[in-house]
Formats: C-alpha cells, sequence, structure tokens
C-alpha cells in the first residue's frame, strides 16, 4: 500500500518518519500529539514511509497522512462515507496561543480504492481554494479543486449549447 501526505493542497509521496514512528498532530495546549509506529515491513527511503503491507481485502487503497488544512485563524473539516476510510489515528495542531488563531485536525488514514474524501477549508486561504476532492484510483491519489472543476463543466455546456462539434 502506497503512503502519501496531503497538504494545503500539494500531494507528497511518503510520510515522514522519525525514530521509526510517524508522528500526528502537536503537542501543547489544545493539541494533540499522536505517535504511531511503522510496521515492521514498511518500505521507508530518506526518512519516509513510501509503502506499507497490506491485506488482500485492502488492494489498491492508500495510506494517507492528512496535515492540518486550516487557513489563517480558520479551521477545516474532512467528508468522506465511512466505509470509504478508516482512521489510524486523530491529533490536533493550533495557530496561536492553544490555538485561539485557529488550527484544526490532523489524520493517519486508509482512502480505500475507487473513493474519495472532501476537504473543506475556512479562514484566510490566499487565494487557495476552499474546497478539494482527494481522490484514490488504484493507489494513484490526485487532488481535484472542486470550485474549479464545477466552473469548467459549466463553461463547457455553455460552449457546446452554441457551437456545433464537427467530430465524426
Amino acid at each position: 500500500m502506497k503512503c502519501y501526505t496531503v497538504e494545503k493542497g500539494r500531494i507528497n509521496q511518503g510520510i515522514f518518519v522519525e525514530e521509526q514512528k510517524i508522528r500526528v498532530g502537536e503537542d501543547g495546549r489544545n493539541r494533540k500529539l499522536v505517535v504511531v509506529p511503522i510496521p515492521r515491513n514498511a518500505f521507508i527511503e530518506n526518512d519516509r514511509c513510501m509503502s506499507v503491507p497490506a491485506k488482500p481485502e485492502f488492494e489498491g487503497a492508500v495510506m494517507i497522512y492528512i496535515k492540518d488544512h486550516s487557513g489563517f485563524r480558520g479551521n477545516w473539516s474532512m467528508d468522506a462515507d465511512p466505509n470509504a476510510i478508516v482512521i489510524i489515528a486523530e491529533g490536533r495542531c493550533a495557530d496561536g496561543i492553544a490555538g485561539r488563531m485557529g488550527g484544526g485536525p490532523e489524520y493517519l488514514l486508509i482512502l480505500k480504492n475507487k473513493c474519495s474524501i472532501e476537504i473543506s477549508r475556512s479562514g484566510r486561504l490566499y487565494g487557495a481554494p476552499s474546497l478539494y476532492r482527494v481522490e484514490n484510483d488504484n493507489g494513484e491519489l490526485k487532488i481535484i479543486d472542486v470550485a474549479a472543476e464545477a466552473s469548467e463543466k459549466v463553461a463547457l455546456q455553455s460552449l457546446s449549447a452554441i457551437i456545433e462539434d464537427t467530430k465524426q
């Protein structure tokens, strides 16, 4: 099973490992740190867990570390079909003193094959999208800007209403 880190709309292969453990969240006031030992047979490269062995029923699934996605002075939430994910650990990060400026959860989870999750962000995003969809297509992860995808569909419908398709 491949491993990925998702951070503010970007996908990075692998999950950072420190002393054979994955640290989810932060330690401190209004924060929560969960330390997860990595499996013995995990493939580690340059301090990153690149893959872990999986049972047959998880073929095509991926392990994802979803870092805090909150905007400046904001927060975030994740929406997924409960049957699409298995949450391994949930930590919490915070901005400012005791999180008074924002913050949110961090997750280490399994996303099953052909499934997706949505990440909704708030706060000052400085032009970044407020809604992402993270999709797993047979072990390959991709991120979709939901608003941009919807705008594209509307534009295509408008265009097809006035332009004749000459492809035969």
